[in-house]
C-alpha cells in the first residue's frame, strides 16, 4: 500500500483496438450462458434484464472525458422509457432528461418514495400541453409562482383600424385607430376547450367603457369607445 500511488484495481483490462466492429465488448458478463450486462467497446456499460432488452445503460467515456454521455432504462424491446443525454462534445455544455410522451414527475405524501402516496404530479396530456395534477392525468392542482410572464406571438386582429400591438399570445394590446364605437375580434394560436374569457380597458382614456362582447373557442370580440390613437389593453384565458 502506498499513499502516494493511485491503483487501478485487481483487474486491468488493456486491448488494443485495430479493426473491431463498433458493437464489440471489452467485457461480456452471463448467467448460465445467458447475456446479464457487458461493456462496450466505447466505455459504455448495460446491465439487462431476464431477456436480451436493455434494462440501464451507461454512454461511453473518452479520455476520461465522458462525451455524449447517456443514461437510459427500458423494460422491452419497444426501447427507452426515459434518457438522460449530456452535451455531444464532452465540453460541460447542457443536458437533456427525455420522456417518452406518457412519462410523468410526481411527488410522494411523505419525504421517503417508497412510503406514502403520490398527491402531486405533472404530466403531458397532449402536444405542446403541460398539466400539474395529483398523480392521475387529469385531475388537476395548482401552480404557484412569483409572477406569470405571457409570451407567444400575439393574436391576429381586426376592427377599429388596431394598430400597433405589444404583448404576447393572450394579454396585451394595441393602438385603436377609430374614435367612436368599435368592436375588435383577437384570433388566438391555439384552441380553447369552449371559450374565452377576456377583460379590457382603454389605459388612453380611462372612462371609455371597453368590455368583452363575443366568443368562440379561437376567436373572443371586445367592443367599446375609443379615441384615435388610444392604447387598449386586454388579457384572455381559455376554459
Amino acid at each position: 500500500n502506498n499513499s502516494g500511488t493511485t491503483f487501478l484495481g485487481g483487474i486491468l483490462l488493456n486491448i488494443t483496438n485495430t479493426a473491431s466492429a463498433a458493437a464489440s465488448h471489452y467485457a461480456t458478463f452471463q448467467t448460465a450462458g445467458t447475456q446479464t450486462a457487458y461493456i462496450r467497446r466505447d466505455g459504455g456499460y448495460v446491465v439487462q434484464g431476464a431477456t436480451s432488452n436493455d434494462v440501464l445503460s451507461f454512454g461511453g467515456a473518452t479520455n476520461g472525458s465522458v462525451a455524449n454521455a447517456q443514461i437510459g432504462f427500458s423494460s422491452n424491446a419497444l426501447g427507452r422509457h426515459f434518457l438522460l443525454s449530456g452535451d455531444s462534445t464532452g465540453s460541460g455544455g447542457p443536458a437533456n432528461f427525455a420522456f417518452g410522451s406518457g412519462g410523468y414527475i410526481s411527488w410522494q405524501s411523505t419525504t421517503r418514495q417508497d412510503a406514502g402516496s403520490v398527491d402531486t404530479g405533472m404530466a403531458r396530456p397532449a402536444a405542446g400541453v403541460i398539466e400539474s395534477n395529483n398523480g392521475t392525468t387529469g385531475t388537476y392542482r395548482e401552480f404557484k409562482a412569483r409572477s406569470y410572464i405571457n409570451g407567444g406571438t400575439v393574436p391576429g386582429i381586426s376592427g377599429c383600424s388596431a394598430g400597433t400591438q405589444i404583448g404576447g399570445a393572450t394579454v396585451g394590446g394595441y393602438t385603436s385607430g377609430t374614435t367612436g364605437a368599435c368592436t375588435v375580434t383577437l384570433t388566438f394560436a391555439f384552441t380553447a376547450p369552449a371559450g374565452w374569457s377576456c377583460w379590457a380597458n382603454d389605459s388612453t382614456t380611462p372612462a371609455n367603457l371597453y368590455q368583452q362582447s363575443g366568443s368562440s373557442t379561437t376567436t373572443a370580440t371586445l367592443t367599446g369607445t375609443t379615441v384615435s390613437g388610444d392604447v387598449i389593453r386586454f388579457g384572455c384565458m381559455a376554459y
